[in-house]
């Protein structure tokens, strides 16, 4: 079983940020497969699992934030400052891997599922309704 079932209570109702939400998803999974698998992960393994989430998770917000701007979406600024605080994050959990603390993994999951459930059920939850009416699909 997977660690993070995806529930209908995560859809927008915008696909292209839903299909976004899953991947992401399907990466916090895939993670914990590993870690399962392997007991932990090495640091090669950790330093190469951040390189995949830092750059999809920034491709994913900047995406988001691009909608914002174009459609003058008018929390804009309260969303990227969440943006930021969840980079901040990985980032401190980058470099304690990067010191070579590997055990972090089950933190990491844990972490990862607790931010984008309520991010997604919290504050882009709050923007759906605003881009959809504005045609975004």
């Amino acid at each position: 079983m997977a660690l993070f079932e995806w529930k209908a209570e995560y859809n927008l109702g915008i696909a292209s940020i839903d299909r976004q939400h899953r991947r992401l998803v399907a990466m916090i999974n895939a993670l914990d497969d590993g870690l399962n698998t392997q007991g932990r992960y090495s640091e090669p393994v950790l330093k190469s699992i951040f390189v995949e989430l830092g750059d999809y998770t920034a491709s994913h917000f900047s995406y988001e934030e691009n909608l914002f701007e174009i459609h003058g979406y008018a929390d804009t600024e309260a969303h990227k400052q969440e943006h930021l605080a969840l980079l901040d994050q990985v980032v401190d959990l980058q470099i304690r891997v990067q010191s070579g603390e590997t055990e972090i993994g089950p933190e990491l999951l844990a972490f990862l599922k607790r931010w984008l459930t309520s991010h997604i059920l919290g504050s882009d939850r709050q923007y759906a309704g605003f881009l959809i009416d504005k045609g975004v699909e």
